[in-house]
């Protein structure tokens, strides 16, 4: 079914097409709408935007621009040239993240994540190491990589808080630069 707009080819089995135009929706019971989309993945939606890429079963891009759900249940809400080609891995949003990982997430610029049941967040972190978290800030420098399996990492070079009451006046504090 194509609800209007121009050149929107619906293709698969009980596909549909809200409007927009050169949309292609070939997975069967599969959603686009937007310009230049496509769904390839059974089940699977984009629901905006431009040139993003369904892929998966059961995928779903949200909009931005050259997003790719690729993995089974993978999710990319928006942004641009982002990616989530693992299982059940999702990409809340920023630019040119990856998520290989299955059960994997990222969110923010330049992440990578290729470790199961991972996450990364921030600018320009690199996570392998299965069941691990890595938090940057925004800091311009290298990219640093975390390999290692089970591990909480976190970049801070403005400091780190770790509070342990409510009213935020008993913790542990890291000053720039100390350890």
């Amino acid at each position: 079914v194509v609800g209007g707009g121009e050149s929107n080819v619906a293709g698969g089995l009980y596909s549909a097409i809200a409007g927009g135009s050169e949309n292609n929706t070939l997975g069967q019971y599969s959603f686009a709408a937007g310009n230049g989309n496509f769904v390839d993945g059974n089940f699977g939606s984009v629901s905006g935007g431009q040139h993003n890429f369904a892929g998966g079963s059961h995928s779903v891009v949200g909009g931005g621009q050259l997003n790719a759900a690729a993995g089974s249940h993978a999710v990319v809400s928006g942004g641009k040239d982002n990616s989530a080609s693992g299982s059940h891995s999702s990409v809340a949003g920023g630019d040119d993240n990856s998520v290989s990982g299955n059960y994997s997430f990222t969110a923010g610029q330049d992440n990578v994540v290729s470790g199961d049941y991972s996450v990364a967040l921030g600018r320009a972190s690199v996570v392998s190491g299965s069941g691990s978290f890595f938090w940057r800030d925004s800091t311009n420098e290298g990219t640093p990589q975390l390999f290692a399996n089970n591990r909480f990492v976190t970049v801070a070079s403005g400091g780190v808080r770790f509070w342990t009451n409510p009213e935020l006046s008993t913790g542990a504090i890291l000053a720039p630069g100390s350890g």
